[in-house]
């Protein structure tokens, strides 16, 4: 019964020549294995490399545009600082000129009631005098 069943590891031996040509095929089989490791482990370098020469562009290509971006931030803030600038002088120079215009409005209200108070006065005078 044990000669019907082989087991997976027992390889069945024909004559020596048959053995030495099957070994042949495996060495033959080996050296074209290796020879395609190599030619994989080639083509992996050269992957590699590509792949860290990209990378190496990507970071300076990301670091150019970080100092676009803090150059560009750099020159808003500025422009920014300048148009606050002009609007602080502007803002002072409407707060003098409404300044101006209270003292004048305050000149002429006083004005104003001075002559009114003037017309009562001469009005009255005027009635009690009988000029009128």
């Amino acid at each position: 019964m044990n000669a019907g069943i082989q087991h997976r590891d027992e390889v069945e031996v024909g004559n020596v020549e048959a053995t030495e040509a099957r070994i042949d095929g495996l060495r033959d089989s080996l050296d074209e294995t290796k020879q395609d490791v190599r030619e994989l482990r080639g083509e992996i370098r050269s992957l590699s490399d590509k792949v860290d020469r990209h990378q190496g562009e990507m970071h300076a290509g990301f670091a150019a545009l970080r100092k676009t971006m803090d150059d560009m931030g750099a020159s808003l803030r500025a422009e920014i600082a300048g148009v606050q600038t002009g609007l602080r002088s502007d803002i002072a120079a409407i707060q003098q000129s409404v300044a101006g215009l209270r003292a004048t409005l305050k000149t002429v209200s006083w004005g104003v009631t001075a002559v009114g108070m003037l017309a009562t006065i001469f009005s009255a005078a005027g009635k009690a005098l009988h000029w009128f």
